[in-house]
């Protein structure tokens, strides 16, 4: 293959290895693989077969063509993007997360400007802050904020929402499921009063 390929396979190596907190002795045993092996993969200097592509591939739950196609985007600035987003939407400042997470100011300013990119314990912080999945933060937003608007009340529904805890968030659901609709209604209207 071609030098591009060798170079956009090392970098896609790289990033999820990176993303799922792994290094090249991790893909050594855990794969069965000998050190030259990873090594050389790591370094570009060979491609590995299909069948190891398919291996990585498994190993990090992507697609083939993940670690062997170059994506529009990079993915240091889709995750800048969706951290930018989801600051906005919780409204949060970069303060504000680095006194919560004990982040240097400097490395959530770098990821921000797509410069780097967190390790995964730092993206599980990241999510475990904003209530989300790691997905959301590393992962294209399909969502088209502007085809949808949420009144005042809407928005303080999922600001709450967004800053429950796990068993709060349970408590919720299960009031939720058992009350209808038409209790709840009765409940809210009667505390309208």
């Amino acid at each position: 293959m071609s030098d591009e390929y060798r170079k956009i396979f090392v970098r896609k190596l790289a990033y999820y290895m990176q993303l799922n907190g792994k290094k090249q002795i991790d893909l050594m045993h855990d794969l069965g693989l000998k050190s030259a092996t990873v090594s050389s993969w790591c370094t570009g200097k060979k491609l590995p077969r299909v069948d190891k592509i398919q291996l990585l591939a498994d190993y990090f739950h992507i697609e083939k063509s993940d670690l062997l196609e170059d994506k529009i985007t990079d993915n240091k600035e889709t995750f800048a993007r969706n951290l930018k987003r989801l600051m906005e939407e919780n409204g949060k400042s970069r303060t504000d997360i680095c006194k919560a997470l004990n982040i240097k100011y400097t490395t959530l300013t770098d990821w921000l400007n797509a410069k780097t990119y967190p390790r995964i314990d730092a993206l599980q912080l990241l999510a475990n802050y904003f209530h989300v999945s790691k997905a959301d933060l590393v992962e294209e937003c399909n969502l088209d904020y502007d085809s949808f608007s949420l009144s005042e009340e809407e928005k303080k529904i999922v600001k709450a929402w967004r800053e429950a805890s796990e068993s709060e968030r349970k408590l919720i659901l299960y009031a939720l499921n058992l009350l209808d609709m038409d209790d709840m209604r009765k409940i809210f209207e009667s505390r309208m009063k």
